[in-house]
């Protein structure tokens, strides 16, 4: 397959396998209202998205050469990407109940699936520095209004662990 000219190594990270299976996950999570699995399938389904629609679609799969057109895609993908967390979120709570559409958005906003992104792509995060793009985040809000000087790897890990623990709690009241 081709993108640009360029061709797309379906293997070359586990993106596009994870995203088969978390899908299939989701579909049976949803035949036996598994809250558990629905939660963790839809968590994994959006990381597994948001690696091929931003590393692989913006991006074109090398995020030192920008694509073609590459602000443009930006755009349009942030717009599928804010709508498949709509309707992961409607069918969570259409199938589960409030507490697990609740605990997928309070891992999402955590960075559990940003995390997850990187792990998927195979890329080591640690050696990335400063994570500001993670300022919607609560450690990005720290850094907003100045109480930590940088976001580490750690502490978007830290963040994440927090996330999922938080949002298993809330899934479990």
């Amino acid at each position: 397959m081709l993108l640009d000219g360029r061709k797309i190594k379906f293997f070359a990270d586990y993106s596009y396998v994870t995203f088969v299976i978390s899908t299939l996950a989701l579909l049976i999570s949803i035949f036996t209202a598994n809250p558990l699995l629905m939660l963790g399938s839809s968590v994994v389904l959006f990381s597994a998205m948001d690696a091929i629609g931003y590393f692989h679609l913006v991006w074109g799969g090398n995020q030192n050469v920008p694509a073609n057109n590459q602000q443009e895609r930006l755009v349009s993908y942030r717009f599928i990407q804010t709508v498949f967390q709509l309707l992961v979120s409607i069918a969570l709570y259409s199938n589960v109940g409030l507490m697990s559409a609740l605990s997928f958005n309070l891992m999402w906003w955590f960075g559990a699936c940003d995390i997850l992104y990187y792990v998927l792509l195979k890329q080591n995060f640690f050696a990335y520095g400063d994570m500001f793009w993670l300022w919607w985040t609560p450690v990005g809000i720290l850094r907003s209004i100045g109480l930590i000087k940088e976001i580490t790897a750690w502490m978007a890990v830290t963040q994440a662990i927090i996330g999922v623990l938080v949002g298993m709690a809330i899934l479990f009241i």
